[in-house]
């Protein structure tokens, strides 16, 4: 049981450097022209996937923390946003990636079944898609919350019927958000069916 820990604990820390580093280089971020998107989820899928919903937990809530510093004079939108509403941006920054993890866990588990191999398989990808799903669904619903009527966040005239605010929503989303997840999921997916061939035994 200490070695399972110990092994279990040791690949949490790997990925949590992972995803250190990929937050504060260009690692973390695909940009291209006027598009930035993040491939964060990568390494919180694949905690979650290979070690469980709590691992899930524990990484997404490390991915919003390092959100959040960068809310303090990093990213000018973020700090903005702080200076707007710091309740609203610390639950923003959070919250969503938190439960993005955690969720990403448990939809794997769904498909892990003994010995049914292909199952397995199916679930990493589907699990590693359900992270860039989740994560753009509940961060673009955390925004609509608290900034919504902010116009320089929610680029939106003054009609805030339910059908603009989807458009708007549809449209900052847009290819970007079909990008990140393609890439998650291949990545994501790729690297826990990979990661279950030589660890077998590490999740509980």
């Amino acid at each position: 049981m200490k070695k399972l820990n110990l092994g279990k604990m040791t690949r949490l820390a790997i990925l949590a450097a992972i995803l250190l580093l990929m937050a504060f280089t260009p690692l973390g971020y695909l940009r291209i022209g006027p598009m930035s998107m993040t491939l964060l989820m990568i390494p919180v899928a694949v905690g979650a996937i290979v070690l469980g919903p709590g691992a899930g937990l524990f990484l997404g809530t490390l991915f919003g923390l390092t959100s959040l510093v960068q809310c303090f004079g990093m990213d000018p939108g973020g700090t903005y946003m702080m200076t707007v509403n710091p309740f609203g941006m610390t639950f923003l920054a959070l919250v969503p990636r938190m439960l993005m993890g955690f969720l990403c866990g448990l939809i794997f588990k769904a498909f892990d079944k003994p010995g049914m191999t292909a199952l397995r398989t199916t679930g990493a990808f589907v699990a590693s898609l359900s992270s860039a799903v989740l994560n753009t669904v509940l961060f673009m619903s955390t925004l609509t919350l608290f900034f919504l009527h902010t116009p320089d966040v929610f680029p939106l005239t003054d009609d805030f019927s339910f059908g603009t605010v989807i458009a708007v929503i549809v449209a900052m989303v847009g290819v970007q958000g079909l990008i990140e997840a393609g890439i998650t999921t291949v990545v994501g997916g790729a690297v826990s069916t990979a990661l279950f061939r030589f660890d077998k035994g590490v999740r509980k």
